[in-house]
């Protein structure tokens, strides 16, 4: 039974990995990058270390047999007001793409954006987990990321209504590297 047990998760942790996978090459084309097999192919360790690091964080938070969708597409107009946080009631048209939606144990739907560069001061060891968290958020906001997985949420509710408002805690930054994965989510900020 053991055995079987084993193949099996090791067909589940390879079936992931080949969607993730798959995540990164559509990432490559949507960067309009020339040839993204190449790139795969002269960065495959790399890009599997990525995809490990965010299946395990997903494993841990979420479990195996979480559902997933992979771009989540999104057009929506809202005010400028929303957006910024001004006074202006001028329209704006937001489009964009969330990296995965997963669902946890409790049914709940959660936004989880990739993020594959280095965070500063991260290493590989002695660094706390709030202090960890400071350094993501500090990361994070310096470029832009909290205003981009904030109009996730904008989008979210303007697409789902007032009766499916998203908690900011189910919204997450995960950077997938060097050594492990580090996620914040936009109650963080």
């Amino acid at each position: 039974v053991d055995g079987a047990q084993d193949a099996a998760a090791s067909k589940s942790a390879a079936a992931s990995t080949r969607r993730l996978e798959h995540f990164w090459k559509r990432e490559l084309i949507r960067m309009n990058v020339a040839d993204p097999d190449d790139v795969v192919a002269a960065n495959g360790e790399e890009l599997l270390r990525h995809c490990r690091n965010a299946r395990n964080w997903i494993n841990r938070h979420f479990g195996e047999d979480a559902p997933k969708r992979f771009e989540a597409a999104f057009e929506i107009r809202v005010p400028v007001s929303r957006v910024d946080g001004g006074h202006m009631e001028k329209r704006v048209t937001i489009r964009g793409s969330v990296d995965m939606l997963i669902r946890d144990r409790e049914g709940r739907e959660h936004i989880v954006d990739f993020k594959t560069g280095p965070v500063p001061g991260l290493g590989g060891g002695g660094t706390g987990s709030e202090q960890a968290g400071d350094l993501i958020a500090q990361h994070a906001r310096e470029l832009g990321y909290d205003r981009q997985i904030r109009n996730y949420l904008i989008a979210w509710e303007e697409l789902h209504g007032p009766a499916q408002k998203m908690d900011p805690a189910r919204v997450w930054l995960l950077f997938t590297a060097p050594e492990a994965a580090h996620a914040v989510s936009l109650a963080d900020f």
